[in-house]
């Protein structure tokens, strides 16, 4: 189900891009889990990329949900 594979895409995202324990959100992210570097974004990529892709992904949501009902 697309809203199972949301759920897994948003998890790893959340524990592979951020940083915890410095704040922000790295450049990128590993796929094996090890880091190999700390790059991170702008000034702005927390602020202005990671909600527009929240809300993105909302869109996408709803109408999948609102395809699904006709």
């Amino acid at each position: 189900m697309l809203a199972d594979r949301f759920r897994e895409v948003d998890a790893w995202s959340w524990a592979n891009f951020r940083d915890g324990e410095n704040g922000g959100w790295f450049q990128y992210a590993p796929v094996d889990g090890r880091r190999a570097h700390t790059y991170k974004g702008g000034m702005g990529i927390g602020f202005f990329h990671v909600p527009r892709y929240l809300f993105e992904c909302i869109e996408v949501l709803e109408r999948l949900i609102n395809a699904k009902g006709k």
